[in-house]
């Protein structure tokens, strides 16, 4: 008789994915097989639960049973969005053990992976596909969160992210029914992958796992310390707008300039270039998108945002719309739009690590 199991796949996408992404997605697999032996029907949909990246960052966390203790507070601005897969696998007239349950983990993976070549919707989204080799952080586990998230690995466990794979995060989480995992009774299995981290030249794994860690400690330490972006939240909150804005343009520029040096490149240069035209410079030549190209709202704020920064030694906070030439005044609620865009642009740094 055929034993039937249910999965859970989710592919976190970025904020540019929100806007493109359409709300009912057509593709999927129906009832075929995968394996020998095993069936698989698959439909995907855009978010529909309370997925979140909680633990999704790519290095190792010790395990928690905190739900929330290692909530990013950025996470969910790099990946508002995802895909939701629900799955059904028949196996036909045997119990599966928990390498056939870590298999089947694998080919839905590999399901949602493709999906991003297959499905013209998925092909179409922007920046959300690896334009540049290197690693991903990855575990297996049997824990999750009262949401049904996968809690943390404390493990070291590293695999390449090969182009056109998706850039973000994500998991999948097996209901087996019961089995024994390491030892100890477990009702379910989970698979979770971080986003991808660049890493130029990829060689072979034992002979990248120096430069690997060193990148992983860099990357750690920069996305631990977004303090000038708390610091402008804060100044918004007591209508500190020269104070805000002054903090949110830092936090911006010391991003840019970060992820220049880890890409070996310099930020600024020499020349007639505006604040976003130095910006797109730089990851033009890193390989990824123009953040102008890819976000021109947010792109235009931060240009408002660095201008106004620049006007304080005349006395006052204002700045020269790119748009229509006039000179802007800067209060509370514009201040705001413009360290939302710092935000928006630091998130979005983030997810091209």
């Amino acid at each position: 008789m055929d034993k039937t199991y249910q999965a859970t796949v989710v592919q976190f996408l970025s904020s540019r994915a929100s806007a493109a992404l359409p709300s009912t997605l057509s593709g999927g697999l129906d009832d075929e097989t995968v394996m020998d032996d095993v069936r698989l029907s698959l439909r995907l949909s855009r978010d529909g639960l309370k997925r979140r990246p909680w633990f999704s960052m790519p290095w190792p966390l010790r395990p928690s049973l905190g739900a929330y203790e290692f909530v990013d507070p950025y996470g969910e601005i790099r990946w508002p969005t995802y895909l939701h897969g629900r799955a059904t696998f028949s196996v036909q007239g045997y119990t599966p053990s928990p390498e056939l349950f870590k298999d089947l983990a694998w080919v839905l993976r590999r399901v949602i992976f493709t999906s991003f070549r297959t499905m013209p919707s998925l092909n179409a989204l922007p920046d959300e596909t690896l334009t540049v080799p290197g690693y991903r952080f990855q575990y297996f586990n049997s824990m999750t969160d009262i949401d049904g998230n996968p809690r943390p690995s404390s493990l070291e466990t590293y695999s390449l992210s090969e182009l056109a794979e998706p850039v973000g995060p994500g998991y999948v989480v097996l209901s087996t029914g019961r089995f024994e995992w390491k030892g100890e009774a477990c009702l379910g299995l989970n698979l979770v992958w971080s986003q991808a981290i660049s890493l130029d030249p990829v060689t072979e794994k034992k002979r990248d796992m120096p430069r690997l860690r060193k990148r992983v400690e860099n990357l750690r330490r920069h996305w631990n310390t977004h303090n000038e972006l708390r610091e402008a939240r804060r100044h918004l909150e007591h209508k500190e707008v020269r104070a805000a804005v002054r903090a949110a343009a830092a936090g911006s520029e010391a991003a840019i300039r970060f992820y220049a040096t880890e890409w070996g490149l310099s930020f600024g240069g020499t020349g007639r270039l505006n604040f976003i035209e130095k910006v797109d410079q730089v990851l033009h030549s890193a390989g990824r998108p123009d953040f102008s190209t890819t976000d021109p709202e947010s792109a235009r704020d931060l240009l408002h945002l660095y201008r106004a920064r620049s006007s304080m030694h005349d006395g006052d906070c204002r700045y020269r719309c790119q748009t229509t030439g006039d000179e802007i005044v800067v209060r509370s609620n514009e201040a705001r739009r413009l360290v939302e865009a710092g935000e928006r642009f630091v998130a979005w740094l983030d997810v091209h690590a």
